[in-house]
């Protein structure tokens, strides 16, 4: 369950020491995703409502940032992709964004920020979760 996923990954970033943002209301939620006008999912809006993202500027121990609803909109607006960016390796080394493929679900890609076409690493939220708590490095395909 994508929940419990959620919840897995919080708690490894709170061993790690960093700090999580609380969890957003739903309408928190949409108002960001209309913002940046993009599409919302039943597992995105998920997602937020179970944890609101490392704290700006930090990066969990493999190297990833996800991003708080304030950076969503902040960094969506200035990078201006197809898709709903939502974290970031390496400083911006490349993004991970959410591609809506209907109300339930969303896929996840990296957007190589304009270097190569978007690779797809996941076929939902929660296979993206998945792939974070098992083998994160995975994710850089």
């Amino acid at each position: 369950m994508l929940s419990e996923k959620i919840v897995k990954v919080a708690e490894q970033w709170k061993k790690e020491g960093l700090e999580i943002s609380p969890p957003s209301s739903e309408q928190q939620i949409v108002d960001c995703f209309q913002k940046i006008k993009k599409p919302i999912s039943k597992d995105v809006l998920e997602f937020y409502i179970f944890t609101g993202g490392i704290s700006e500027g930090r990066m969990d121990s493999e190297l990833y940032s996800f991003w708080t609803l304030k950076e969503i909109i902040e960094e969506n607006l200035r990078l201006k992709s197809e898709m709903a960016l939502f974290a970031d390796f390496l400083i911006f080394s490349h993004c991970y964004g959410f591609k809506y493929e209907n109300p339930m679900i969303s896929s996840v890609y990296i957007d190589w920020l304009g270097q190569f076409p978007s690779t797809k690493v996941a076929d939902s939220v929660e296979e993206f979760f998945d792939i974070c708590l098992r083998n994160p490095n995975d994710l850089l395909r």
